[in-house]
């Protein structure tokens, strides 16, 4: 398996509750980023209204260095070892985990 080596987007997408979508996306980004990434946060000016989303203390954290790649511990739930952290994403539920050590 090949880490990702082009550039990756998505929208972060609101839901009623926004901080379970945000940690979705954080540990989606988590697993699948490569050596050097870049993380935006709250794009403007592309439309008419201007939105500020609220700052997440989780894009404060330390997570480490990637110690590999991620892999499928089950059918549908991926897992990456960082130094400082381990994340995990079950996509059979939809459910993030981010553990740090």
């Amino acid at each position: 398996m090949r880490l990702n080596t082009s550039a990756l987007m998505f929208e972060y997408q609101s839901l009623n509750d926004t901080q379970s979508q945000f940690m979705m996306d954080l540990a989606v980004f988590l697993l699948v980023r490569g050596d050097y990434a870049w993380l935006g946060y709250n794009w403007n000016g592309c439309h008419d209204d201007w939105v500020y989303m609220d700052w997440n203390e989780m894009l404060d954290k330390d997570y480490g260095k990637p110690l590999g790649p991620y892999s499928e511990i089950s059918t549908g739930v991926f897992e990456r070892k960082w130094s400082k952290a381990t994340i995990k994403m079950d996509c059979n539920q939809y459910k993030p985990t981010i553990t740090f050590q």
